[in-house]
């Protein structure tokens, strides 16, 4: 192989890994606001207990989505022992 070549797509793995760090560490999410709550997840909980729970909307479906957007969640799964932050929406 063509050593500029080589060398070229090195940097091309290089820069993909270094997006992806980067891309990790935005995603973090924020400490809540004074006016927001930390909960920690329980054996049983789900999003939707929980949405439910704290009155995050009237539609529980809204609250799921406030949930998981809020805590920056790609699906619902949750496990005992996270930490998630409710909105206040109402």
């Amino acid at each position: 192989m063509v050593p500029w070549l080589v060398a070229a797509m090195l940097f091309v793995l290089l820069l993909t890994s270094l997006w992806g760090f980067t891309q990790a560490s935005s995603s973090e999410i924020a400490p809540s606001a004074p006016d927001e709550m930390s909960i920690t997840v329980t054996s049983g909980d789900t999003l939707w207990s929980i949405a439910a729970t704290y009155n995050i909307s009237d539609d529980i479906r809204e609250g799921v989505f406030w949930l998981k957007k809020r805590n920056g969640l790609a699906s619902t799964s949750i496990d005992p022992g996270d930490k998630l932050i409710i909105p206040l929406i109402n």
